[in-house]
């Protein structure tokens, strides 16, 4: 029946009014545990819907992470990026990914990447190969260009000269 729901409530926040009013809702904080659920088939749903709801209309999610930076991310490092469950933790760095380097969310992209201790969970992430080199990449060269760095790895040349 869940599954139901779930294939209903992404059809519904393909319209920007009703994503809109799932992501200001107290509703939002529930996908967190949703997507850790031990049955497989529903916590998958819920990331899918979760990832829908945050890629599919930029401007209303820009403005949502702007507003909810604090709750949002520390709910996200905390039960996605740390959990004890692989799946969960791979989806969740190629979400956060999807989000960060979107060109809408480059606010909220720098002031993830320059807090200490999202960067330590992305290091240990890194430790232990989960997150993806295109990820982190992509993050260093936002760094390396907000503090006017330059670095050639290769043939790859990260930052400003």
């Amino acid at each position: 029946m869940a599954l139901h729901y779930g294939a209903m409530l992404r059809e519904c926040i393909r319209h920007q009014s009703v994503a809109r009013y799932v992501l200001e809702s107290e509703h939002m904080k529930k996908f967190f545990d949703y997507i850790q659920i031990p049955n497989f088939d529903i916590a998958a749903d819920a990331a899918a819907t979760f990832k829908e709801l945050l890629t599919r209309h930029k401007a209303t999610v820009a403005e949502f992470l702007s507003k909810n930076y604090e709750w949002f991310f520390a709910d996200y490092n905390s039960k996605l990026l740390e959990s004890t469950n692989y799946i969960t933790r791979r989806q969740a760095v190629k979400l956060l990914g999807d989000i960060l380097l979107d060109r809408s969310n480059s606010f909220v992209m720098t002031r993830y990447v320059s807090s200490r201790d999202n960067l330590r969970i992305l290091m240990n992430l890194l430790r232990v190969r989960l997150l993806s080199f295109l990820l982190f990449s992509g993050l260093f060269a936002v760094v390396a260009y907000c503090f006017g760095l330059t670095f050639d790895i290769g043939s790859y040349s990260v930052g400003v000269k």
